[in-house]
């Protein structure tokens, strides 16, 4: 519900002038503040807003490795950075593409449909699995380095006035 709710959010914010605002700093700032945008103020502002995000999630998940379970470590972080490169990150649902083929195809390839001996799924299963990880970043960099959705298209992500 989390990822819908930001989802929603960034969709929003890429639709409005203030996500115009963010993409044309980072896309060419000299050209942004030649039109007299504001780009320190703006890269102040999200570099602000991307710290505490970050703090948010440390707060959350800081502990995890206190426990026994674990939590979030290089098996998570890997699969969602290649989950962010298969998508293609410039989309905004490229991560969420890239995230569920990722996550969903190689977990459940893994874990239900290859028969793996059970002291494998220890031991040798997270070696392949970052393995596989790694040799498709690649592949996906070499063939397709926007990701499987490409770039973004501006003229479908903006309202034109007139139109609803």
């Amino acid at each position: 519900m989390v990822v819908g709710l930001i989802l929603f959010y960034v969709i929003r914010v890429h639709r409005s002038p203030y996500g115009r605002l963010l993409i044309a700093t980072g896309q060419n700032e000299p050209l942004a503040r030649s039109l007299g945008k504001p780009t320190f103020h703006t890269k102040l502002v999200m570099f602000a807003t991307g710290s505490a995000a970050m703090a948010c999630s440390g707060d959350v998940w800081g502990d995890a490795p206190l426990h026994p379970a674990g939590g979030a470590g290089i098996g998570v972080t890997l699969a969602a950075m290649v989950g962010l490169v298969v998508g293609g990150a410039a989309r905004s649902w490229g991560a969420v593409v890239g995230t569920l083929l990722v996550g969903v195809l190689f977990e459940l390839v893994f874990m239900v449909w290859i028969p793996f001996p059970a002291d494998w799924r220890k031991q040798a299963l997270p070696v392949i699995r970052e393995m596989l990880y790694g040799s498709t970043l690649i592949l996906v960099l070499m063939t397709r380095p926007l990701g499987i959705l490409g770039r973004m298209r501006r003229d479908k992500t903006v309202r034109r006035p007139g139109r609803g």
